[in-house]
């Protein structure tokens, strides 16, 4: 950070008479980079656990390392564009700076520039200071294993419990050392060979008859 101070000059009146430039300096981070690996079925039946073989590789040699592995459904994360975290990123990746100036140079700029607004916001609605979300019979695939030891060679095995889902499940891997960290993505599609839907009507009243509609889909894709 450069910071510039010149003398005042009738020229310019109280205009500002000081300049600050900021200037990044990359460092190269492949010695913390950790390299994951997910060796994920394509296609599998739901209500069964789902084993992922993990390899994590730049693990340096004596240290521990762990893995922790997220598998939500993909079209909830399509509706708020979710990106897989990146680890590396968030603790490398270029940040505001964490402190401000305050200097005898401030009183003498110009008094009549208007001050910057600050601007903040967020939902209208909410649990909080408003109506709550209605309730919902969707249920949402969301699974997480917590974090699981890798051996000396950087492999582990994550398991997690599909339930009864049709659909495609995205698979985020973060891996993390002493000296590293790294990330993975996958996608499983989970499918049943036979699909059946039974459509209902939306209400009833006593004593009345319904006739309801079956549907039966068998699946096109091996699994």
């Amino acid at each position: 950070m450069v910071d510039v101070v010149r003398p005042l000059k009738e020229v310019h009146g109280h205009a500002p008479a000081r300049a600050v430039g900021l200037a990044w300096i990359g460092l190269d981070q492949t010695a913390h980079s950790l390299a994951v690996k997910l060796d994920a079925p394509e296609r599998m039946v739901p209500r069964q656990p789902l084993r992922i073989p993990v390899h994590v590789g730049g693990v340096a040699a004596g240290q521990p390392a762990w893995v922790s592995l997220a598998a939500v459904d993909e079209g909830i994360l399509q509706l708020t564009r979710f990106e897989t975290p990146d680890p590396a990123a968030f603790l490398f990746g270029k940040r505001q700076l964490g402190f401000d100036m305050r200097d005898d140079s401030g009183p003498l700029l110009d008094g009549d520039a208007a001050a910057g607004q600050v601007r903040e916001g967020g939902d209208a609605g909410g649990s909080i200071g408003g109506a709550s979300l209605a309730a919902t019979s969707i249920r949402i695939v969301s699974l997480f294993s917590g974090p699981v030891a890798l051996d000396g060679d950087g492999n582990g095995i994550v398991t997690v419990e599909v339930p009864d889902f049709e659909g495609q499940l995205r698979l985020m891997a973060l891996a993390w050392s002493r000296t590293g960290v790294g990330r993975a993505e996958g996608r499983v599609t989970v499918r049943d060979p036979v699909l059946a839907d039974l459509s209902l009507p939306r209400f009833l009243a006593p004593g009345d008859d319904a006739t309801l509609a079956v549907s039966v889909a068998l699946s096109l894709i091996h699994i």
